[in-house]
């Protein structure tokens, strides 16, 4: 048999390498070419890493990818703890429901029309039933199954629904406004908590200056045991570029103004939380002022003004405990305790974080997170101490959590002895201290 010729065999040769080299060179830049995408965020492990002063029980991511997002303030009910997902551009907030004991799911629930509000006055509790406001669709959702007792969306091109909602007895209230003369009508209506419950207009206001604005009241029950509902007029005259304030008294009973403060705010602004009825007195937020009212006449008692020039109290709540009502302003890094009957500061804890805060009291402790620095805050009410002064746990992890995590709201679960609380990008919960 006659052999190849050399020159024959070294061309197949040559050109079975270059075919070689060639395919990994292909291969090399196909692989040089996807490194430079974005790799895909895994999604993370569940983890409870503990900081020097919290003891975290517990975490899960807020999504599977831990994409970051804003929540609602937690809530809980008989071993659920209750969070939400809200994108900053998506427009659809969505709720889960986690075992307090080790945080595995237990539902989760989807909006049926387009709308998100996470602010605490959009949703109400009464038993197991949150009732929510979305932007004009409301819904009543079971808290242990996150199933939908009722939903309703009465917005219409003539129909408004405030965003503001408030549970007294068996009536959901909200204001409602004609949205084509929403500029000088409002309606105050409430509801049966009920499936199939209509709506009943129970005050109406009309204002050709000043546009009218009703916000989520409370209740007072008088020494005659009338029912009053009070709320504020939170109004702007467009013309006059000016702002006012009005509080109002209703008495249900009598369907009629029991009384009424009008312009009582030199700014004209106000904090939007539900007044906060205790012992026959109103405490109230304006824009850098704590009013006290009386709740039989509607009269002013006693004022309390922010100590920083241009501070202000429009974003913070209060929060009554040991005979006295805390009050946190946005800049001034302080926790003030008033005395209820007179407004004389009688506790001052410095430093602890600006911006408004979220409180709860629980056993001698008031808890929050800081809207400024970020840090979660315990104070001991027995000797005026922090005890806790810290970051998310992830603050310092890596990853694109680095440095951008931050408590907001939280709440307290005294029977398992924890809180629960969102840093953005993952749901925990801690231990309470002993």
């Amino acid at each position: 048999m006659k052999r190849k010729p050399c020159a024959s065999w070294l061309k197949r040769f040559l050109d079975m390498t270059t075919k070689y080299f060639f395919s990994l060179f292909i291969l090399f830049a196909l692989t040089v070419m996807a490194c430079k995408h974005d790799p895909v965020f895994q999604t993370v492990e569940p983890e409870a890493p503990t900081t020097e002063k919290l003891k975290i029980l517990w975490q899960q991511p807020m999504n599977k990818d831990t994409a970051e997002c804003i929540s609602m303030i937690p809530a809980y009910h008989n071993g659920v703890a209750i969070y939400s997902n809200l994108f900053y551009v998506d427009g659809y907030e969505f709720i889960k429901g986690r075992d307090i004991q080790n945080g595995t799911l237990k539902w989760e629930w989807n909006p049926i029309w387009e709308g998100e509000v996470v602010s605490p006055q959009s949703r109400d509790y009464k038993g197991n039933m949150m009732y929510l406001s979305h932007w004009g669709p409301m819904y009543a959702i079971n808290m242990q199954t996150g199933v939908n007792d009722w939903m309703e969306n009465k917005k219409t091109v003539s129909n408004e629904i405030g965003l503001r909602i408030s549970v007294i007895g068996d009536y959901l209230y909200a204001e409602h406004s004609n949205r084509l003369t929403k500029d000088t009508v409002c309606f105050l209506a409430r509801r049966g908590l009920a499936a199939g419950s209509s709506w009943d207009t129970i005050f109406s206001l009309t204002n050709t200056v000043y546009r009218p604005s009703f916000e989520a009241p409370s209740l007072f029950v008088n020494p005659s045991g009338d029912s009053l509902l009070i709320f504020q007029n939170r109004q702007w005259a467009f013309g006059l570029s000016d702002g006012r304030i009005d509080l109002y008294a209703y008495n249900i009973n009598k369907r009629q103004v029991e009384w009424v403060n009008n312009d009582f705010d030199p700014e004209g602004n106000s904090n939007i939380e539900r007044p906060l009825v205790h012992n026959g007195k109103i405490y109230f937020q304006g824009t850098k002022t704590l009013y006290c009212f009386d709740a039989s006449n509607g009269q002013i008692l006693w004022r309390f003004v922010c100590p920083v020039n241009n501070d202000n109290l429009v974003v913070s709540n209060l929060l009554i405990a040991e005979n006295q009502i805390f009050i946190k302003p946005s800049i001034d890094a302080t926790l003030y305790g008033l005395d209820l009957n007179t407004g004389e500061i009688k506790t001052s804890i410095l430093s602890t974080g600006s911006g408004g805060a979220d409180m709860k009291y629980y056993n001698n402790f008031i808890y929050f997170g800081s809207k400024g620095n970020g840090r979660l805050y315990a104070i001991d009410l027995r000797s005026n101490q922090k005890v806790w002064d810290d970051y998310s746990p992830n603050f310092n992890r890596p990853g694109k959590w680095r440095g951008n995590t931050f408590f907001s709201g939280v709440t307290i679960v005294p029977e398992y002895n924890c809180l629960i609380a969102e840093d953005h990008y993952f749901v925990m919960a801690i231990k309470l201290p002993e």
